[in-house]
């Protein structure tokens, strides 16, 4: 897992083509931004979204095994809790198509990592993330999630 400041990007820079083409992508990023999917070079893809943060998300934790997200805060402030996979239940099967397992979220289960504006967290598949918590009261965010893929 990656968490920081947009302004220190470049520290993260070099790790695969891939991770590089989504972290240029972020660092270009500004509003305004029309909501929709773009897709890049080396099978990276850009989801640019707006949506009211609430305060639990009854899915729970999800992780990907095909992709890696970087989560990267426009407008807005949201937590997302993280938690290693290894401590966290499976609920139902791997869902091929979307890339995404969901985990039982116990009670004080993990850590919240807060995005406002300018931040971003780069999420691997081991990293079980519930995005779109609410930072007190829900507020509306403007966020982009790119999808890099592993291996």
């Amino acid at each position: 897992m990656i968490y920081d400041h947009i302004r220190n990007i470049s520290l993260y820079k070099g790790l695969s083509d891939a991770l590089d083409m989504a972290l240029d992508f972020i660092a270009s990023a500004e509003l305004p931004m029309d909501n929709g999917t773009i897709l890049l070079p080396h099978g990276v893809k850009a989801i640019a979204s707006e949506y009211e943060t609430k305060p639990t998300n009854p899915k729970g934790y999800e992780a990907h095994i095909k992709y890696a997200d970087v989560q990267f805060l426009l407008a807005g402030s949201e937590d997302i809790r993280c938690c290693p996979i290894e401590f966290l239940e499976p609920v139902g099967k791997y869902d091929e198509a979307s890339d995404c397992r969901f985990y039982d979220a116990q009670p004080g289960s993990g850590f919240a990592l807060r995005l406002g504006a300018g931040y971003f967290a780069v999420l691997f598949p081991d990293d079980g993330h519930m995005p779109g918590l609410a930072v007190g009261e829900p507020g509306v965010v403007k966020k982009v999630v790119v999808k890099v893929p592993m291996g």
